[in-house]
């Protein structure tokens, strides 16, 4: 327990993955005995206080009708009221879930409307985050989001392949990525009249950097530090993995037997949208003589599985994890640290962002496969499967890795150092 108690905000921006994550740091707060609030979009209501984390709700301004016909309404005023289904809508149109390679898909990001839409929510949000900064008066502030709220900045919180192919992929990120991402954030702060102090907080990577403390999640085992040496203000936590209220039993529908092998399959809250996908897993692994656990996604009534399969809209991935043996993934950050966490082996497909790094990185420290999502045969697949399943030192090496992990403690050590950095800082002020 701390020996002080803290209020302390948590915001991040709409997204599953996003919330799941900085849920499982509030646990950890609310573990040492700390107030815990959630910044929350009213659409994901009731998602953070299952964890224990009171909820201030941030209302959107309502999304003005369609004049179309009247099934085209039902499907807009769902979309509307469901950000990840409009945001999983606006992927699609993007061409983002395509076989376009990772370098043109860079390229269409900058085109995406869906910035210009978290802005625009970012706005609507400011003066109920400000509201709140006034009546609670929080000592600390985590922040996961592509933007920075001025009335954050006000507060005295500074939030400051073919490795041929890397210098032009990092060049056309560094001209389309931060870039769009700054004139975003300083249409924000004009929007509420507000000057930075300087522009530092802004780095090369295009998000927001804090001067006092920056966390992020990655295991030690796929850490780029032999590579990069880490900041002073940074901190490395193994996975912000969220601790289920529930344990979770596999459904007797599955008949799963002992000595059954259990593949999971999940693209993610955006890429589980793409139907067609995800039925192509499906009649592949349906030719394997394994079980097949399904995270189907907010279109999960638009498909069925095979007769070896099973799956829902949306799975507890934290306590489905420990009961099966392998992983198929998009490379997202939750997906890749909590599979990791619980020891399992991953066949990456990545989409797009940061998924691409986490494939690439797996597959270089020999944790798993990475594959391309629209252009991989039913034999690469099958063949992965094998390999993954039945390499004993692989799985040895991951079980280790979990213990050490499980020992780690390192969400406690997180929250021990922003504890010691508020008592810091108020006995500078």
């Amino acid at each position: 327990m701390a020996t002080k108690q803290l209020t302390i905000f948590i915001h991040s921006m709409d997204g599953t993955g996003h919330i799941n994550a900085a849920i499982g740091l509030g646990q950890t707060a609310l573990k040492r005995g700390h107030k815990v609030y959630y910044l929350l979009n009213e659409a994901f209501k009731g998602q953070a206080s299952l964890f224990g984390l009171a909820e201030i709700l941030l209302v959107d301004k309502p999304k003005p009708k369609p004049e179309t016909d009247v099934s085209s309404k039902t499907e807009d005023a769902a979309a509307a009221e469901n950000p990840i289904k409009m945001l999983s809508q606006q992927l699609l149109s993007t061409g983002l879930l395509s076989g376009a390679n990772s370098l043109e898909k860079l390229k269409l990001m900058e085109k995406a409307d869906f910035f210009e839409d978290m802005l625009q929510r970012a706005i609507v949000f400011e003066p109920q985050i400000e509201k709140a900064l006034n009546e609670k008066k929080p000592d600390l502030i985590i922040l996961d989001h592509f933007y920075i709220s001025p009335a954050i900045q006000r507060s005295g919180f500074s939030t400051s392949s073919d490795p041929a192919t890397w210098t032009e992929f990092s060049e056309v990120y560094q001209k389309t990525f931060p870039p769009m991402l700054k004139i975003m954030q300083e249409r924000l702060n004009k929007e509420f009249n507000y000057k930075p102090e300087s522009s530092s907080t802004l780095g090369k990577m295009a998000f927001p950097h804090s001067k006092y403390l920056n966390l992020y999640a990655y295991p030690r085992e796929l850490d780029y530090q032999d590579i990069v040496p880490l900041p002073a203000n940074y901190c490395q936590i193994d996975a912000f993995c969220r601790v289920m209220p529930e344990p979770f039993k596999i459904p007797e529908e599955l008949n799963v037997k002992p000595g059954d092998k259990v593949i999971y399959v999940s693209m993610g809250s955006m890429g589980s949208i793409d139907i067609e996908l995800n039925k192509k897993f499906a009649s592949i692994l349906a030719k394997t003589p394994h079980k097949v656990i399904f995270s189907k996604g907010p279109l999960a009534d638009e498909y069925e599985l095979p007769a070896n399969a099973w799956g829902e809209a949306y799975v507890p991935q934290t306590a489905l994890l420990p009961h099966v043996d392998l992983v198929i993934t998009h490379g997202g950050n939750n997906s890749v640290t909590e599979t990791f966490s619980f020891g399992k082996p991953m066949i990456v497909h990545p989409l797009f962002a940061d998924q691409w790094d986490n494939a690439q990185r797996i597959e270089e420290c020999g944790f798993g496969v990475r594959l391309r999502p629209y252009d991989f045969t039913e034999e690469e697949l099958l063949s992965a499967v094998d390999r993954l399943l039945n390499d004993k030192k692989l799985n040895e090496r991951l079980k280790e890795a979990a213990k050490r992990i499980e020992t780690s403690n390192s969400k406690e050590k997180a929250i021990e150092r922003m504890e010691k950095l508020v008592e810091l800082h108020k006995v500078v002020q």
